[in-house]
């Protein structure tokens, strides 16, 4: 691991953690009486990994890789919410996010922009932009201080790809049950991300989650259906390639339309202090070579003594989909593995870390994980690793915030 210098937008952040006590420093009647809540959060982070070409990446098809130098290119990030009281039932919601995303480009997006009713305590309606559902923790996936590690496990979370919201409608509904807390959500809209090598949306995208919890537990179980629209220029070339010599096999390679491709998640999360123990499974059904099914967990326990929380959290990543290929020769045989192995996707990644909680609202976390590929395999990473090598170390310091 070789040192580097701190970024421009690491500096900015770190002035913005820095200052933000003091900005959040207002009297509680503005609080109270104001139709408008504003809400800040950021994570300044440094990591490096032990390799120097691996490319340790949090999504497969992500260009932002981290490698021996030190950067905070993959936990760097600034957001803010902001909700605007129309009325006792309307409200404006609003949350941007400054971070580098899985181009490798710096920038703002727009996380939500919607419009919530409440017609009653127990229901609300969100139209516009808003959170996915999919998994545990995706109401404050980007809000590093919300969770127990440096950055949520990505062997189960890459399952989602980068875009976490949706255009479209969503209805919540809770209701109390004795000592527990039931919750239903449902959304149905679009889903577009366009990058350099791909692009895809998903119309329509929907989803159901159900959970139930009361003060020490959550259980959480959700299901997504999309129709998907899948174009990659690069697969397309090899799958034309298939398709003229073996035009059934071919047809397992197509992008552009996909059909009906389907996602499954359950979790759960028990906080007693001091103990904290979380886990989840997902499995997605896509039934494609180039976009092939996989299943994912994670198990993380933390323990907190004081302001201090070590924890130690294993993830897994399976593919359970058939990669081989025997039914084309030559160069179409080539480019089918060629491009079959950047599929292979598994992993396993053991975690240990420690949380300092050093004043309401901000945190320090650092974080050692050993992540373990199949040899001669990418999993997650950019390329396989060395001959004989199946392990990669990543070493991150962050310091999270949200006011």
């Amino acid at each position: 691991m070789r040192l580097g210098f701190f970024s421009e937008c690491g500096l900015i952040l770190l002035a913005c953690a820095l200052n933000l006590p003091a900005m959040a420093q207002s009297s509680p009647e503005e609080t109270t009486e104001s139709p408008l809540t504003l809400n800040a959060y950021g994570t300044l982070g440094l990591a490096a990994t032990d390799q120097a070409q691996a490319g340790y990446r949090p999504t497969v098809s992500s260009r932002n890789i981290l490698q021996d130098t030190w950067s905070g290119r993959l936990d760097d990030r600034i957001g803010a919410q902001a909700r605007y009281t129309l009325s006792p039932s309307l409200a404006v919601v609003a949350h941007v996010l400054a971070r580098r995303n899985g181009g490798d480009e710096v920038g703002a997006e727009w996380l939500w922009g919607m419009l919530q009713w409440t017609p009653a305590p127990e229901w609300a309606v969100q139209a516009g932009r808003f959170q996915n559902t999919l998994f545990l923790t995706s109401d404050n996936q980007a809000v590093g201080y919300a969770q127990p590690w440096v950055r949520p496990p990505v062997e189960l979370y890459n399952l989602g790809g980068e875009t976490s919201n949706i255009d479209g409608v969503m209805l919540r509904y809770h209701r109390p049950l004795s000592d527990w807390q039931l919750g239903v959500t449902a959304h149905a809209g679009r889903v577009t991300l366009a990058r350099p090598l791909y692009r895809y949306q998903n119309h329509p995208n929907a989803a159901l989650a159900l959970s139930i919890s009361n003060n020490s537990w959550l259980f959480r179980v959700s299901t997504l259906v999309a129709k998907t629209d899948y174009h990659a220029p690069a697969a397309q070339a090899v799958a034309d390639l298939i398709t003229a010599q073996n035009p059934q096999a071919g047809a397992d390679y197509q992008t552009g339309e996909l059909g009906w491709l389907h996602y499954s998640n359950a979790g759960f999360r028990y906080e007693q202090h001091p103990w904290l123990v979380q886990g989840e499974f997902a499995r997605t059904n896509l039934r494609r070579k180039t976009l092939p099914d996989q299943r994912a967990w994670y198990l993380t326990t933390g323990y907190s003594i004081g302001d201090w929380t070590p924890y130690i959290s294993f993830a897994s990543l399976r593919g359970i989909s058939n990669l081989d290929e025997n039914r084309v020769t030559g160069n179409a045989l080539k480019a089918a593995q060629a491009l079959l192995l950047g599929k292979r996707n598994d992993q396993q990644t053991l975690s240990l870390g420690v949380r300092w909680d050093l004043r309401p609202g901000m945190a320090l976390k650092a974080q050692w994980d050993q992540v373990r590929v199949n040899a001669g395999e990418p999993g997650l990473l950019q390329t396989p690793l060395p001959a004989g090598q199946e392990r990669v170390r990543v070493l991150s310091v962050v310091l999270d915030w949200s006011y």
